[in-house]
């Protein structure tokens, strides 16, 4: 990814250090991890306060921010962290989209079977590349967007292939 790239990720608190800077503010710096692996964030006096309480250990959250490249390491500058809870209130006004090739029609079906074993309320949808076209399965409800619907789904696209996106009519 790009130094300064959006991105947003559902992970888990691994570890959380507050520290007072110069000015006396608090922020604190954060390290979340995935079954991808982990990451260092910065959490800056702006959102520290109204966050603090979210941030503890083994707490799954969901962290929006851009991305820093400086001497070789990544790091995270958190712009935005919700709950548990609230992101799956923020997925339920979205749908999850695929992208897959038209000529894999069983790893649709694959997709559309860890959805149902994912019940939730945000709608599933697949882009097709080759004909460029939304396809939205008939599925009794939608996806629960969780850790563990993630690890399923990536064993079948990468996650570079798989977004939330405003829902089509």
């Amino acid at each position: 990814m790009k130094d300064h790239a959006a991105v947003m990720l559902l992970c888990m608190v691994s570890e959380a250090r507050a520290h007072v800077t110069k000015k006396g503010d608090q922020m604190c710096y954060l390290t979340v991890e995935d079954f991808t692996g982990t990451l260092e964030c910065l959490v800056f006096q702006s959102l520290y306060p109204q966050v603090q309480k979210l941030l503890q250990p083994d707490a799954l959250v969901f962290v929006k921010g851009k991305l820093s490249k400086k001497d070789g390491e990544i790091r995270l500058f958190c712009d935005g962290i919700m709950t548990e809870q609230n992101f799956a209130d923020f997925a339920a006004s979205k749908q999850l989209c695929c992208k897959v090739s038209d000529s894999e029609p069983e790893k649709m079906k694959a997709i559309m079977e860890i959805g149902r074993r994912f019940a939730g309320d945000t709608p599933l949808c697949f882009w097709l590349t080759g004909s460029r076209k939304y396809l939205k399965p008939r599925m009794a409800k939608g996806v629960e967007i969780s850790s563990g619907f993630l690890k399923c789904m990536q064993e079948q696209l990468p996650l570079s292939q798989i977004a939330l996106i405003d829902r089509k009519g």
